[in-house]
């Protein structure tokens, strides 16, 4: 870790430069907040004009930054923050800062574009973040700090753990054939006994010839015979 801040602080000295500048009356209506987020909007149009990636609001950046800022108005006077590098606790790799003082948002970018340490800043493709402080002092004047951040990169996320191979299918047993049903056990069917024959009715006994009905055939047999 000190190697590390130790070789930072070097590129930040190498970085960072101040400017005091005066230009003009200072500005009538003093937003804080919203002169901030004229000066990230103007640096990220600048770094879209040559390529650049924008630089993202990292709000522990803004904290350190409006701090200096309103350490600067209080001093009232510019210069750079010494501690910058150990107030940051993210996990940085390269840090950069531009301090000023002007009458306004629009005329204070301006100088930083035109003095070469402060726009290596606003165009240093290595960083990601920034955090914009800007305090009024007492007399009205606009105190800025522009503070920027690389982080490093972050650790790939580890892959998640291949699915377990699915089992190899098992070959299905074909089913035992059933057993074949046991037939039935046949129960004789029993052969119904003949009825015992019905011994035959006795004849009717022969009527008597009775004389009177004997003689009623003759009768038709005469008749018969007279006919043919």
């Amino acid at each position: 870790m000190k190697t590390r801040r130790a070789l930072v602080a070097s590129m930040v000295a190498a970085l960072v430069a101040t400017l005091s500048l005066t230009v003009g009356a200072p500005s009538a209506s003093a937003d804080p907040v919203a002169d901030e987020g004229g000066f990230v909007t103007l640096i990220n149009q600048l770094r879209a004009s040559k390529g650049l990636p924008t630089l993202q609001v990292h709000p522990e950046l803004t904290s350190v930054a409006r701090n200096w800022a309103a350490q600067m108005a209080a001093a009232g006077d510019i210069s750079h923050n010494p501690n910058f590098s150990g107030q940051v606790k993210s996990n940085w790799v390269k840090l950069g800062e531009n301090v000023g003082m002007g009458p306004a948002v629009q005329p204070l970018h301006q100088a930083f574009v035109d003095s070469p340490g402060h726009y290596r800043n606003l165009v240093d493709a290595d960083f990601r973040y920034v955090g914009i402080g800007v305090v009024y002092g007492a007399n009205g004047t606009m105190f800025v700090a522009q503070q920027f951040m690389q982080l490093a990169a972050e650790p790939a996320p580890a892959p998640a753990p291949a699915p377990a191979p699915a089992p190899a299918a098992q070959p299905v047993a074909a089913p035992a054939p059933a057993p074949k049903p046991a037939p039935a056990p046949t129960t004789p069917t029993p052969v119904p006994v003949a009825a015992a024959a019905a011994s035959p009715a006795p004849a009717p006994a022969p009527e008597p010839v009775v004389a009177d009905r004997i003689d009623v055939v003759l009768e038709q047999l005469t008749a018969l015979d007279a006919l043919s």
